[in-house]
């Protein structure tokens, strides 16, 4: 594989990932209090935002995977 395509193949499973912790974080939010509904909320605007400014290419791969491995670890 070539470059390009290693990045594209990691990058549309960052997106896969971020997608379903959206969605679990959105799950969780609606079961959970007003302070889990607070914190998930900002979690996912952060998520959001890293997410859209990746796939426009103002994110790359270098600057998304540390925060990625953060939150997998706290996940």
């Amino acid at each position: 594989m070539n470059t390009m395509t290693d990045h594209e193949s990691r990058l549309k499973e960052l997106m896969r990932c971020w997608n379903n912790r959206i969605d679990r974080l959105r799950f969780d939010a609606e079961q959970g209090g007003p302070e889990v509904k607070k914190k998930n909320s900002e979690e996912i605007s952060v998520l959001v935002l890293n997410r859209e400014a990746a796939r426009r290419g103002l994110l790359t791969l270098a600057d998304v995977e540390p925060c990625f491995a953060e939150q997998n670890a706290g996940a």
